[in-house]
């Protein structure tokens, strides 16, 4: 029995959550909305989301994974088939944990271009180069030369670093 689930407006508690429960299984999803996700999210088919998701568990996609929004992932990401974030596709992706205070990630997009993503800040080597990681979130972490706004530049490096070396697949050239 193949199960396929549409999230509405109605089907959302009051702090966002999705209201059925904390681990979902299907073999598909789509969200006409921003959604989270208390536990596990596991779908043997295509994620479709409109808006936002986050998962405070893992998330498990057997197809394919398009969000309009951001993605927001306290445990690991498994996508099978393509990750489209924002109308981009996504050919490669890592996610690094334990470099600061956030996760950070280095991403290889289909049409050639390196993203990282520092927290929240989700932005490709172009825009990075524009603003600079120093200037780029003043508020929580002051360009001062402390330890904590150093550490977050080394991140920011390492993650630049991780997707420069990422290379497109011949197939996708």
């Amino acid at each position: 029995m193949s199960t396929s689930i549409t999230i509405r407006d109605s089907d959302i508690d009051l702090d966002g959550y999705y209201a059925a429960g904390n681990n979902l299984m299907c073999d598909s999803l789509t969200c006409e909305i921003s959604v989270k996700f208390r536990g596990n999210l596991n779908v043997g088919g295509d994620i479709e989301v409109l808006g936002d998701i986050y998962v405070l568990g893992h998330l498990d996609v057997r197809g394919n994974l398009n969000v309009g929004g951001n993605i927001y992932v306290l445990g690991n990401i498994y996508v099978l088939g393509h990750l489209d974030v924002r109308g981009q596709k996504m050919s490669q992706l890592r996610q690094f944990v334990g470099l600061y205070r956030y996760r950070v990630w280095a991403a290889l997009m289909a049409d050639g271009t390196h993203w990282v993503r520092m927290g929240c800040l989700w932005k490709s080597l172009d825009e990075w180069d524009r603003i600079g990681i120093r200037q780029s979130n003043l508020d929580e972490f002051p360009d001062d030369g402390s330890e904590l706004s150093e550490g977050r530049v080394l991140a920011f490096e390492f993650a630049k670093a991780a997707a420069l070396r990422m290379k497109l697949p011949k197939e996708e050239k």
